[in-house]
């Protein structure tokens, strides 16, 4: 049906969004090149004299008379006051209602009227109003023929007669008895008298209008009548169908189109292909979704890109790590101690330090696994302590106390050996006499938490300041090689486990140093993820 029209975005956008002059203006424009485009695809001329738009904002559009206003306000209007009647349905008006909307004489004229209203939020716009040539129906239904004796008729409302345009209703038209059935149902028939003859009704409801279409045939006539009632009936149905689905396909085509193209969008993505560039789109709630998927998408990107970055910056650090550990001057002055062990005659010293070296490289390797689980890492600290205590005998003494409760949990590896090398070059080796390592663990409701304690020579606040600070500079591709050590491990864990975690100083000058590290409560999983 051509009331179609009143959901394109033309009209949509004339009703809704004309918020000033130039663009009430422009959108009117819009609306009147539209219903040109309309009698140009579909010959309307022949059925259709005019098509009004009534805008609540006060702006009204006539195919007629273009852009105008009214004599009198909207609401004021008796046709506004009978289409409201019929709520959102589609109601039938005589033009006479509104004469300074037809442009010619309204005799001969029907008035085909509806709500307009905004296609999501369903808030009332405006009115179409689609002035029909009665004249066109008449020689339509005036090529159909009952065969005599017999009666054909268009009536809406039972009173009010379409068809025949000249009819004067008179009483006994209808059989009372029968006029309650012809008003509630769709369709039926019924034999009754008519003026004293026979006569078979047959009687259908147009969906779209209400109308009723009532024949009446003589009963030896049955046959004949019933058929070309059928005929008519259905080409009045067809007629209204074709109309009704030229139009919907003109006005969905323009509302699908993006749609699909938003839907080919998502696929891409699914696909993984987050390249995507944006085409024109409609100025309206498809429009707008379509540009937030875009926006959308494009920050999925930016994460997706910062998250590669830093997957890259972890592996270097781990790398780096792995450097520290495979320190060939630490692996020299083993090769050094094994010697002279050698050279004494201490066969069971060179057995413990040559294992002890073993482990702990292995484990520093840990067959490319970026996390390990906590025992090993202990293990790989007690290696480095073994070979070490064989080195300073008569300074370092150590003890491990982390419960074996914790050794279920995983951690990253390589973080404890190089804070008890810090202990012991920087703590434990500037004392006179014996200094003690210390590596105690703990569990908290949403954490783990490892210490290493030393006596040493210890620091004071502006030195543990000065280490701080040096932990949170970032660590990037240009200063990797500057340093590693504490500041590796604390970057390595605020990457994995994010912030609150890392590591931790607690000092006293001539007291002794805590380091702490702070990890999240992970199971380890005996396939562990890589990097």
């Amino acid at each position: 049906m051509t009331l179609k029209i009143a959901e394109s975005e033309q009209v949509q956008n004339y009703l809704y969004r004309s918020t000033d002059e130039e663009t009430k203006y422009k959108n009117a424009m819009e609306v009147v090149t539209l219903f040109k485009s309309y009698r140009n695809l579909f010959d309307f001329t022949n059925y259709i004299a005019n098509v009004v738009i009534l805008n609540r904002n006060g702006s009204h559009i006539s195919e007629h008379r273009g852009v105008y206003d009214l004599p009198v306000g909207i609401d004021e209007l008796e046709i506004v006051q009978e289409i409201r009647k019929y709520g959102d349905r589609i109601s039938i008006i005589p033009a006479e209602k509104h004469p300074y909307m037809i442009p010619e004489s309204t005799q001969g004229y029907l008035s085909i009227c509806q709500v307009i209203r905004k296609n999501i939020t369903h808030e009332e716009l405006g009115y179409i109003i689609v002035n029909v040539r009665i004249d066109t129906l008449h020689n339509l239904v005036d090529t159909i023929s009952i065969s005599p004796p017999g009666d054909f008729f268009i009536v809406e409302g039972l009173d009010n007669f379409i068809y025949p345009r000249t009819f004067v209703y008179e009483e006994g038209l209808l059989p009372n008895n029968r006029i309650e059935q012809i008003r509630t149902e769709q369709s039926g028939y019924f034999t009754e008298s008519y003026r004293g003859v026979d006569s078979f009704f047959v009687f259908n409801t147009l969906g779209l209008t209400g109308w009723k279409i009532i024949g009446r045939s003589d009963s030896k006539n049955l046959l004949a009548g019933a058929i070309t009632i059928r005929n008519t009936t259905f080409l009045l149905l067809l007629v209204t169908m074709t109309i009704s689905v030229l139009m919907y396909i003109y006005i969905s085509s323009r509302l699908t189109h993006p749609i699909r193209n938003l839907k080919q969008s998502m696929a891409l993505v699914e696909q993984g292909d987050l390249d995507l560039q944006i085409t024109a789109v409609p100025r309206d709630e498809i429009g707008d979704l379509t540009h937030s998927f875009h926006s959308m998408v494009g920050k999925i990107k930016e994460l997706l890109d910062i998250t590669r970055e830093e997957q890259m910056l972890s592996k270097k650090m781990e790398f780096r790590a792995l450097q520290a550990q495979i320190n060939p001057h630490f692996l020299y002055n083993s090769l050094e101690s094994i010697l002279w062990m050698a050279e004494a005659g201490k066969k069971e010293d060179i057995l413990t330090i040559t294992k002890s070296l073993s482990n702990f490289y292995r484990i520093s390797l840990s067959k490319g696994d970026y996390k390990i689980p906590i025992h090993n890492e202990i293990a790989h600290v007690e290696n480095y302590l073994i070979i070490q205590k064989l080195r300073y005998r008569d300074i370092l003494s150590y003890k491990i106390e982390v419960p074996e409760t914790l050794y279920q949990y995983a951690i990253i590896k390589l973080v404890l050996q190089p804070i008890v090398e810090n202990a012991l070059y920087h703590g434990i080796k500037n004392r006179r006499d014996m200094g003690t390592l210390l590596i105690k663990g703990h569990e908290e409701p949403d954490a783990i938490v490892l210490e290493v304690s030393d006596d040493g020579m210890g620091m004071d606040e502006e030195q543990i300041q000065n280490i701080e600070q040096m932990l949170d500079i970032p660590i990037t591709s240009s200063t990797l090689s500057a340093s590693y050590g504490l500041r590796n491990i604390h970057q390595r864990l605020k990457l994995e486990y994010g912030e609150g975690m890392g590591i931790h100083i607690k000092s006293e000058r001539s007291v002794g140093t805590v380091v702490s590290i702070r990890i999240a409560k992970e199971p380890y999983l005996v396939q562990s993820s890589t990097n």
